[in-house]
């Protein structure tokens, strides 16, 4: 499902992923937003569902995301590329 959400107070392209276990955020997008909060800058990688393609991860942060007049505090993993500016795992 493609959204747009305001993150940090500004709109963003948005995959919500039923099936994600973790919300990840492109390096592009996070350098748009201000306050940013990390909450730590370990370089790691995960392999995708499919077992294969590696993700390379730059560190973590906490992000505040607007959904229907509600305000969530999110950990996000920094990444280099997404298809969109941010993936919502839930």
């Amino acid at each position: 499902l493609y959204v747009s959400l305001v993150v940090n107070h500004v709109p963003m392209q948005t995959l919500i992923d039923t099936g994600a276990s973790a919300t990840c955020i492109s390096d592009t997008a996070l350098s748009r937003l201000h306050d940013i909060r990390y909450l730590d800058r370990l370089p790691r990688s995960f392999l995708l569902a499919d077992g294969f393609v590696p993700l390379q991860i730059r560190g973590k942060v906490e992000l505040s995301v607007h959904i229907a007049h509600q305000s969530l505090v999110v950990p996000a993993l920094v990444t280099e590329h997404l298809c969109v500016d941010l993936i919502l795992g839930i």
